[in-house]
Formats: structure tokens, sequence, C-alpha cells
């Protein structure tokens, strides 16, 4: 007998994994290019040296005489104000004495700074000569090889570049109508949108399904195509899916209703019984109208 059942609509669409971080590398030191620490399509981590400009130069020239000496006139000029002031109380010296400590103090508190900045500077820059990933993930191929310079700047040239490999998004377009009524219309605010389920399946690979939720859909609907994007992120536990990727996106309707369902075997039944109808209203046809042509 058949009889309305609980059902959850899923519809089909056509989609595209994003890679969900991506980083270019470029240099921000000047400097020979000494060692390439890394080889292409190697998987890297957040922090790991990919490549070391000489970093001799910068070593060389860290300011730590420059600071120590800084700190020392520093540290002085402030014992001796404080004894200044001690003085001034019982008017063992003239009050402009006791201001004139009052702006060497004040001056060498500045040096101090200015000197723990270029030193910071120093550091950054020896830092900076050993490059390192700024997020984990794939690295592509090495763009400079050793022995090169490479030039900081906004004319630095790309030294590789680096995908994240852990996770995917998958964008794909739905339409207004069915947004507005089944998305829209049922899940009030950004965490009901994140309880609908989706499920992605690769061209031509139809075992390995990859199920989540939608993630976000996009901030308005585009008025040339009349789709509004949504996007789901999806583990890449097995590294199976890769950014640029077409994929199958099944998408779960926002709530379970009442609905007829007949099985597929059925539907297969009476789609042949009708073909089958057909067959023989066409000959019957046929022998009627052979029968009404002869003589």
């Amino acid at each position: 007998m058949v009889a309305p059942n609980p059902a959850q609509i899923w519809s089909d669409f056509s989609g595209t994994l994003v890679a969900v971080d991506s980083a270019v590398i470029r240099p921000k030191v000047n400097g020979r290019i000494t060692e390439i620490r890394f080889r292409d399509a190697q998987n890297v981590k957040a922090g790991q040296v990919l490549l070391v400009i000489d970093p001799r130069s910068y070593e060389a020239t860290l300011p730590k005489a420059t600071l120590t000496a800084a700190q020392s006139i520093a540290i002085f000029t402030e014992k001796e104000l404080k004894r200044h002031r001690t003085l001034v109380k019982t008017d063992a010296i003239a009050q402009l004495v006791l201001d004139e400590r009052v702006a060497t103090s004040e001056s060498a508190d500045a040096a101090l700074q200015v000197a723990q900045a270029s030193f910071k500077q120093a550091q950054l820059d020896v830092e900076y000569a050993y490059v390192k990933a700024p997020i984990s993930g794939r690295v592509g191929r090495a763009e400079i090889t050793v022995g090169k310079v490479s030039q900081a700047g906004a004319n630095a040239p790309v030294l590789t570049s680096i995908v994240a490999n852990d996770a995917v998004y998958a964008d794909f377009e739905v339409d207004e109508k069915p947004f507005l009524k089944e998305v829209h219309g049922s899940a009030r605010g950004e965490n009901s949108e994140r309880n609908i389920p989706v499920e992605l399946t690769l061209r031509g690979d139809a075992v390995h399904v990859y199920q989540e939720f939608i993630h976000a859909f996009y901030n308005q609907i585009s008025s040339s195509s009349g789709t509004i994007r949504a996007r789901a992120k999806f583990a890449n536990t097995d590294g199976g899916l890769m950014a640029g990727m077409f994929a199958l996106i099944k998408k779960g309707s926002t709530a379970i209703g009442e609905s007829i369902l007949i099985p597929e075997r059925a539907v297969n039944t009476i789609k042949i019984k009708s073909l089958f109808i057909s067959l023989l209203m066409a000959i019957k046809w046929h022998i009627v109208k052979c029968y009404w042509v002869a003589p």
C-alpha cells in the first residue's frame, strides 16, 4: 500500500573544490639563496624552514653593542636622577640642576628605545633570512634555484606556494526560488543553515562519498544568474580531494516532510508496463489502419 512517509528531499548540483587556505611565498629580505629545504609537492608544517637566504650579513650587523651602551647610559642617568631628587629636597643643589638631570634621563630613555627598535628589526631580518612556511599544506615547486639573488619589495619574486590540504571548500550555486523556499524560509539564522546536510562525490568515483553540512551561504543573490553561492567544508583525511576539482554535490532539504515513496523497482516495473501497453496500442493501430486501407 502506498502511503505518505517521512522523507528528506535531496537536490543535485555541480560544484568546484576550493582551497581553504593558500599562501604565496616571497622574500622579505635581500640576499643570495643558499639552501632549499623542501622537495616539490612535499607536505610541510607551519613554521618549517623552506629556503635560506644568506643570513651572515644580517647576523653581523646586529647592533648588540649599541643596545648594551644605550642600556648602560639609561641605567646611569636614572640613578643620577634619583640622587639629584634627594639632594634638591635639602637644597643641596639648585632646581635647575635637577631639571637638567630630568632632561638627560629622558633623552637616555629615548635613545634606549631607538636602540631596542633597531635591534628588534635586525633580529627580524635574521629571522626572515630563514623563509618559513606560514601554513601547513602541500608545497609547490621551487621557483628559484640555489645561488640566485632574491630581492624583497613590491616586485619580489615568488619563491614557492603552499595550499592547505587538510580540508577543502566545495562551492556550488543554488537557484533563488529553492533557496528562498527551502533554506531561507526554514533555516532562520546561521546556526540553522549549518545543519543542512551535504554530500560530495567526485566525477567517475561514486564509491567515496564525503558527508558534511553547509558552511555558509553568500551574502547576496547574483542579479545576473539568479543564484546564491553555497559553500560546504569537507575534511580531506584521505587526501583524495584537491582544489580545482569538479564535484557532484547533493544538498538535503532543511526539513523532513511527508512524501509518497515508491521503490525504484516498482518505478521500473511501471515503466516497462507503460512501454508494453504503448507497443500494443501501436500494433493495434497499425492493424486497424491496414484494415481500412485494404481494397
